[in-house]
């Protein structure tokens, strides 16, 4: 179904840096191998996941209570399915709803879709037991899932916690401007009027970082409603060799109060920059202000009244089966958007130099990298990542420095 809608926001374009599962969406797949074997239970090892390249040690890292986990046998080739059951703290071992000790072996293969930890992020370190702090999936801020953190103060341990995602270094520059935001509420769980663990933001390299304070932990003010957060953040690092972003629980041993953290609705793009900084091509910028030479423009026109359309676009995952066959792939449970939305338009008679600017975009997007759109449509995700498409260029308005054209941008 087509929606129609007025434009009364001038809207945002930015060149974005590719975030796995923003919306915490999708479990987290990965694979291992059965180390033994008894009724009703498996050790598993070499555990990996998208999220990290590093071996896992602890079961929940990456599976919870009823995740399906497929089996292949080495010797015989056979397939089978079985339900984790319970799952432990400790280590890698796994309950599991059928004895599969008839059919399977110590070295055997197990691949699935875990739901322990959304998919593309983990927990730096990985010692989740040690804290007490869980993992769950709730009500977000634009449809039935993000990621909800319960972090108990009785055992929040004497150091930091990272909620973090390993970032692609091809698209780090030194010293440009990055925009982190978020959609996040942060809830008490008393009224004692006491400490509970502060929460951050940051970016990091291998050599340097830029955190942000998002809660202190010490106003005693829930904030009980989504609501938007946006940090800028740059890295003086010439050569990244690690690029990541982190949710931070700050070290305070001092936390009396338990805490509930929602996040949802994660961006990291290119922003403003001043005449001194870097632009996306690598040279200084010869002004400041919001440009396409900073991947970033606030498009400074508004469609057409009435031609702002929008309409869902539905995929079903599909995945290969082990026997070769296929499936479509029902990742409820921490859930996959697989509806995605295609905004339309029409500019009629705006400057040359807003078509100019878009035209830029369109050139950075045949580099490689796609694009953030802030629609600023309640109807919609508060941003959209993809592509933007121009057709209909039409330059017969009487004045030459005005164009129209239609404008498309769609969730890749």
């Amino acid at each position: 179904m087509v929606k129609i809608s007025a434009s009364n926001y001038k809207w945002d374009l930015a060149v974005a840096v590719p975030i796995s599962n923003p919306y915490f969406r999708h479990k987290n797949r990965f694979s291992a191998q059965i180390d033994s074997i008894a009724a009703s239970r498996i050790t598993l090892t070499s555990a990996r996941t998208e999220s990290v390249s590093m071996d896992l040690n602890y079961a929940h890292e990456f599976l919870a209570v009823d995740d399906l986990l497929t089996i292949k046998s080495a010797t015989t080739g056979t397939v089978n399915s079985t339900y984790t059951s319970s799952i432990t703290t400790s280590n890698l071992a796994v309950g599991v709803d059928d004895d599969l000790t008839a059919t399977f072996a110590k070295g055997d293969t197990v691949v699935g879709y875990g739901s322990g930890i959304p998919g593309g992020w983990y927990l730096n370190g990985g010692d989740i037991q040690s804290t007490g702090v869980t993992f769950t999936s709730d009500t977000g801020a634009f449809d039935d899932f993000c990621l909800k953190l319960y972090i108990p103060a009785a055992s929040f341990p004497a150091k930091t916690l990272y909620i973090r995602q390993d970032l692609s270094t091809t698209h780090y520059i030194a010293d440009l401007h990055y925009r982190l935001g978020f959609k996040y509420k942060y809830l008490y769980s008393s009224n004692a009027y006491v400490q509970a663990p502060p929460f951050g933001v940051g970016l990091y390299t291998q050599s340097d970082s830029m955190q942000n304070t998002v809660k202190d932990g010490s106003d005693f003010v829930d904030v009980s409603s989504w609501t938007n957060a946006s940090y800028t953040m740059y890295l003086p690092t010439a050569m990244a060799t690690a690029f990541n972003l982190r949710f931070i629980l700050i070290d305070s041993v001092s936390c009396q109060d338990n805490c509930y953290i929602y996040l949802d609705e994660v961006y990291l793009e290119h922003i403003y920059n001043t005449a001194s900084q870097k632009t996306i091509y690598g040279n200084v910028a010869s002004s400041s202000g919001n440009d396409t030479t900073v991947g970033y423009y606030e498009i400074d026109s508004y469609p057409e009244e009435g031609s702002v359309k929008w309409e869902k676009i539905t995929s079903f995952s599909e995945v290969d089966l082990i026997d070769g066959g296929r499936e479509r792939y029902d990742s409820m449970g921490w859930g996959e958007r697989n509806v995605k939305y295609e905004l339309s338009a029409r500019f009629v008679n705006v400057p040359t130099s807003v078509w100019n600017k878009l035209e830029s975009f369109l050139r950075i997007q045949q580099n490689g990298n796609k694009l953030n759109l802030h629609p600023y449509i309640n109807e919609l995700p508060s941003v959209l990542t993809g592509y933007l498409y121009i057709t209909g260029v039409d330059y017969t308005y009487w004045d030459l420095n005005y164009v129209s054209f239609d404008f498309k941008f769609r969730e890749a």
